[in-house]
């Protein structure tokens, strides 16, 4: 279930298209120690929007679009319809566990599964079966590895929006 569900998301996105200003202050010594990747991970994450757009223009690419051509008007209107037609995303939670869902356009599937970290190496073990993903924190984002690359695609990326 969650293989289908990233699966499912990486490929309605793609095919939906085709068919802290800084100020100087004086340097002051502060000791601050980083979050370590459990705490990193706990909250919301959904779809980065930036990767989404790369995902559309490598759709776009493939099928033979000229994407200079396409209008500034029609290639946003194409950006606002992806980002309302498909949702995806995960919420970890202290506990170990994590609930996934994805959303295109009116059909809703969610997941549960526990959750792992070695690292920056996240593993979510669904509570239905015996199936597993794993998903890698990079520069502040996740990274999910595709069950299946989908046109070479072979991960999503994933913003946290809350902590």
């Amino acid at each position: 279930m969650i293989r289908k569900s990233i699966l499912a998301a990486g490929i309605a996105s793609t095919l939906l298209v085709v068919g802290c200003a800084s100020t100087s202050t004086q340097a002051t010594e502060v000791s601050v120690q980083a979050p370590s990747p459990a705490e990193q991970i706990v909250g919301q994450w959904v779809y980065d929007p930036e990767h989404l757009e790369e995902m559309i223009l490598a759709e776009l690419e493939k099928a033979g679009l000229d994407v200079s051509l396409i209008s500034e008007e029609n290639y946003a209107e194409m950006l606002r319809t992806a980002n309302e037609a498909v949702e995806f995303g995960f919420d970890f939670s202290e506990d170990g566990t994590v609930v996934g869902y994805h959303r295109v356009e009116d059909d809703t599937e969610a997941f549960e599964a526990n959750w792992t970290i070695d690292g920056a190496v996240v593993t979510m073990q669904s509570t239905a079966d015996d199936e597993s993903v794993t998903g890698r924190l990079v520069n502040g984002k996740l990274e999910i590895a595709l069950p299946v690359a989908v046109d070479g695609l072979e991960f999503i990326r994933l913003i946290k929006v809350d902590g």
